[in-house]
């Protein structure tokens, strides 16, 4: 089984070399949010390890985001839709290397992006109509992946099934993103994933 630490660790990893962070900043991330003190030089091996060996294709997206955005001057995401990146030329490191991790940032969160624009359209134009004729039911906020909405108590399960099915269908990708749902009486009391 695996804790929570230990969960809150491979995301942190992951999040971290995806987005270019450094083995220092690993491990002041993983400090400030587990409180766990792990050598520098650990962090730089799990970089070493996720990007040349265990993970060799992220490595590989990695650089070839990076090269694209050098040699055109932006990063452009599946859609199209580009990101222009003039730092990427500058002889300042610190400025060349943000401009890197902008650019591979801007493809993953272009598309985490596009996934939770699709799905709120989803739930506005299929499902909220339908809950909203039969009682009260309103979005209330999307935070990062996340979106809360307020219905009617009696209607709380079937709406969470309808929403969880409408959204999972939201991209067609080889890989299936599926929809979790949560139903409480206030956030911090969200209770019965799907």
């Amino acid at each position: 089984k695996v804790t929570s630490d230990q969960r809150l660790c491979a995301k942190t990893i992951n999040f971290a070399v995806l987005y270019g962070a450094s083995a220092s900043t690993i491990k002041a991330q993983l400090k400030l949010l587990a409180g766990i003190d792990v050598p520098e030089e650990l962090c730089q091996r799990w970089i070493d390890e996720y990007t040349g060996k265990r993970f060799l294709a992220i490595g590989e997206y990695i650089s070839e985001c990076i090269a694209h955005t050098r040699r055109y001057g932006y990063s452009v995401d599946m859609w199209g839709h580009r990101r222009y990146l003039p730092g990427v030329h500058s002889a300042i490191n610190s400025v060349r290397a943000e401009a890197e991790r902008v650019a591979v940032n801007h493809t993953i969160q272009s598309a985490a992006s596009h996934v939770v624009k699709s799905a709120m359209r989803v739930a506005w134009e299929e499902v909220i109509p339908k809950f909203r004729r039969r009682g009260y039911c309103e979005p209330l906020l999307q935070l990062h992946d996340a979106l809360t909405h307020e219905v009617l108590r009696k209607l709380a399960e079937e709406f969470k099934a309808a929403i969880v099915k409408a959204m999972d269908g939201v991209v067609s990708w080889p890989i299936p993103i599926t929809a979790q749902a949560k139903i409480g009486t206030r956030w911090g009391a969200l209770e019965g994933i799907v």
